[in-house]
């Protein structure tokens, strides 16, 4: 196994997980596609890439569910191996944005987030904070764009598993909080809903061994999982 093949079963497979471990499986997967066809797709690629066989894949992502072979990348690659803390601050998009403000302003932590619109104007606001953002497109998406040239532009990292000309799949978000929980070293629960990304961003990262801390919220908020988190210690 090499970084060549698994850089050419990223592109071929556009990324999904399961559909590379079948080939990996596969003894006879050069001959199946052909050294010519894995060298030349690898050689046309000329965007920046980590590999699980790379050393600068960080151990804490190799033990999380189903780990990225393959990790596409635009910004400081060495935001994933820095010893500053990671921490995933969650908040659903109905929460109290002051309180992410207070801890962007006071605090000195990689803030580690899904992508989104809405993110965009965090990372804006906050120049002078580092940030891993981990999107469910590739990079080259134009969806994602501005909140992407943020990130490169303040020094930050943006991450995906999913290779340029990826066809966006729902279930390209559950992996995408699946790489949340990995890198981070604790998740922050500011403010949470029981259908969001954010429950299960917190259930992998529980999976994966990370602190939980939550904010306590208003016991009448029935859809917050905050106070439940709180109770179940």
């Amino acid at each position: 196994l090499s970084k060549q093949i698994l850089l050419f079963l990223a592109i071929h497979h556009e990324g999904d997980w399961g559909k590379m471990l079948t080939d990996i499986r596969n003894k006879d997967m050069v001959n199946l596609y052909g050294e010519k066809t894995i060298l030349d797709t690898c050689n046309a690629y000329t965007g920046n890439f980590i590999t699980i066989l790379d050393k600068e894949y960080p151990e804490s992502i190799k033990r999380g569910l189903k780990p990225p072979f393959v990790l596409f990348y635009e910004g400081d690659i060495n935001l994933l191996t820095s010893e500053t803390p990671k921490v995933a601050v969650l908040n659903s998009r109905t929460g109290d944005k002051k309180i992410n403000d207070y801890l962007l302003d006071h605090t000195s932590f990689i803030n580690v987030m899904g992508g989104s619109v809405v993110d965009g104007d965090i990372i804006k606001d906050h120049k002078e904070n580092k940030y891993i953002v981990i999107f469910g497109e590739d990079l080259q998406n134009i969806n994602i764009k501005t909140v992407k040239n943020n990130v490169v532009k303040g020094k930050g990292l943006a991450l995906s598993q999913y290779p340029t000309g990826t066809i966006t799949n729902s279930h390209h978000y559950l992996s995408r909080c699946s790489t949340i929980a990995s890198v981070c070293d604790k998740v922050l629960v500011v403010s949470s809903t029981k259908k969001g990304n954010q429950t299960v961003i917190v259930s992998m990262a529980l999976y994966n061994g990370k602190d939980i801390l939550v904010v306590p919220t208003n016991l009448d908020l029935e859809d917050s999982i905050n106070n439940e988190l709180l109770l179940d210690s």
